[in-house]
């Protein structure tokens, strides 16, 4: 059975358009972005009653209504003949299903260019919505091909159909000459890329509460406060509903300087759904499944972090001998690692495609896997430090803290924690070489969960404000009146049980989701419905365990539906035209 560990999320594409007509003697002449402006607006506001047919679904607009005052088709103009708009589409036969793209045109002052900012979901826009990837099928054989995420002509269509789709809506050409060659070569900025994957939990709502309590606490530190993510730099952000207090969905944020990298979001799928006015009725018995028993794990990439992928792809690259780099002889290897990478499809493209091959057996062939391979352990290791929090133990820090060891007083005394170098700053402060820290660093990971490579504040303040964080109510109480009273053995037993109980949970609850692999989804064809979810065999038990590891620690696409615009007429894609969506 097909299946896929991630999901194409949400794209947003900034495309440079030149003025083909700027004159400055004709400054009564229409300029060339107001026309395209006045298209863009017929495209986000179609006619109520119109259907507009993309794929393989007929859609109806929607506008703000008493019931949804806030969300609907709408187009706002800019100066300079620019503007933005957004379009909201619902099926027709299944109302709740629906589609977003959000559009903006800026115009240079001196109207000689301009910048188009497509923000789409391909996902949803292919299938109606985001639970579970999309098929993408051989243009020629028919045949479902295998993990769509690092597919090359999954790819090329995903990171194009925001363009296609405003072409289609538009019943017309909207690009052509140097835009269509940019559009069709890569040369597109990406502001950010989103996947998704799922990770199964034992309990949606708690799991989500213990990531609060272990990375959100809030720590007076000084005159200022932190949390136990800027321990890891993290910026970290709760969602809870204001009613019922239950978080609802967490994001973390990694800067560089004030740039954002990446940015993780963990959340209730279902709730998410809810907020939405989607009910599960809608949603296919696999679907159910996933939205239920898992918890939905969002992967950002901004501008700097696509760099970063980039540049790990390049790494991989280098690396590879001669007989394995033929593999990627079509997608121009010596410009992909001569030249200095940027943010745009080209490079995106081409990294995926490199990070999402590993080899099978020690020195076995390299083959095409899911890209989620790389990217899940990036985010969740490298960006958010799953393995770190998930190793944490009351009994590991306790043994370090009696060691007679001077690393580890270096690392508890350290005054930078978290900067950079602290192998030097170790050695220097124990006065012993920097081999001998490693060493040591690789001796109490393995002999007690810590890695001396962060902070020790972050350890001691999970395993203090975590287990009093988690302590009920009446326990509270009872710690207070001890105090009070003196009781220095109710005190201690007070503290013990909230100890035990917050490892506990952290055991069967927070652990093992945080050290499971991503929840292996069924692919959905957007003519039929799914079949129903099985808990999928990974069939890639045999690939190098060190390949698994991430270096940073011609295919078409289905066939295109008829399209109809604003205007109601039809506007099918010639044969030609779709072969060439699909080249």
């Amino acid at each position: 059975m097909s299946k896929e560990f991630i999901i194409g999320d949400s794209i947003v594409a900034c495309l440079t358009l030149s003025n083909p007509s700027v004159d400055p003697d004709n400054s009564g002449q229409e300029s060339f972005f107001t026309a395209l402006s006045a298209q863009l607006q017929k495209i986000c506001t179609p006619q109520k009653d119109d259907p507009i047919i993309f794929e393989n679904g007929t859609y109806k607009p929607v506008y703000a209504n008493n019931e949804d005052p806030t969300t609907g088709c709408s187009w706002t103009w800019a100066e300079k003949g620019g503007g933005t708009g957004q379009l909201i589409l619902k099926l027709v036969d299944e109302p709740e299903f629906r589609i977003r793209v959000w559009v903006q045109l800026k115009v240079a002052k001196d109207d000689s260019e301009a910048w188009l900012t497509v923000d789409y979901n391909p996902t949803t826009l292919l299938v109606g919505n985001n639970i579970h990837p999309a098929f993408v099928k051989d243009f020629d054989t028919g045949e479902v091909r295998p993990y769509p995420s690092s597919d090359w002509g999954a790819m090329k269509r995903v990171f194009r159909l925001g363009f296609d789709f405003l072409e289609g809506v538009a019943g017309m050409t909207l690009f052509e000459g140097k835009a269509k060659q940019a559009i069709e070569r890569g040369e597109v900025h990406l502001v950010r890329v989103q996947w998704a994957t799922a990770k199964r939990v034992k309990n949606i709502s708690q799991f989500l509460q213990l990531i609060c309590v272990i990375y959100g606490q809030t720590i007076a530190r000084g005159q200022g406060i932190i949390s136990n993510a800027t321990h890891l730099g993290l910026e970290f952000e709760p969602y809870p509903d204001l009613e019922t207090h239950l978080v609802n969905g967490v994001k973390f944020r990694k800067l560089y300087g004030t740039k954002p990298l990446f940015s993780v979001s963990l959340y209730d799928k279902g709730a998410s759904l809810e907020q939405k006015h989607q009910s599960l009725e809608s949603l296919s018995v696999a679907e159910v499944k996933t939205v239920n028993g898992t918890v939905r794990e969002d992967i950002t990439a901004h501008s700097e972090g696509i760099l970063l992928i980039v540049k790990a792809a390049q790494r991989k690259l280098r690396d590879l001998g001669a007989d394995d780099l033929k593999l990627f002889d079509f997608i121009s290897p010596e410009v992909f690692l001569a030249e200095e990478p940027r943010p745009t499809v080209w490079w995106l493209q081409r990294a995926i495609y490199v990070l999402s091959h590993y080899r099978y057996r020690q020195k076995g062939e390299l083959k095409r896997v899911s890209f989620g391979r790389w990217l899940v352990p990036y985010a969740e290791n490298d960006i958010l430090h799953f393995d770190v929090i998930s190793n944490i133990t009351w009994d590991g820090f306790q043994r370090m803290l009696d060691l007679d060891n001077k690393v580890e007083e270096a690392w508890r005394f350290d005054p930078t924690p978290g900067a950079d170098n602290w192998v030097g700053r170790y050695a220097e402060a124990a006065g012993c070489s920097v081999g001998t820290v490693r060493n040591r660093r690789a001796e109490w990971r393995e002999a007690h969960g810590i890695d001396i490579a962060y902070p020790f504040g972050l350890y001691r303040d999970i395993l203090f404000f975590g287990h009093n964080s988690v302590a009920d109510p009446e326990s509270i109480t009872t710690l207070l009146v001890a105090v009070e009273n003196g009781d220095g053995e109710e005190a201690v037993r007070f503290h013990a049980e909230a100890i035990a109980d917050f490892e506990r949970k952290r055991v069967e609850i927070v652990n093992p989701a945080l050290a499971s692999r991503p929840w292996a989804m069924t692919l959905k064809d957007p003519r039929c419905d799914t079949p129903e979810l099985e808990d999928l065999k990974d069939d890639l038990e045999d690939l190098s365990l060190i390949e698994l590891t991430p270096p940073m620690k011609a295919l078409a696409a289905p066939a295109a539906g008829k399209r109809l615009g604003g205007g109601g007429a039809s506007a099918k894609l010639t044969g030609a035209r779709n072969k060439q969506l699909h080249r």
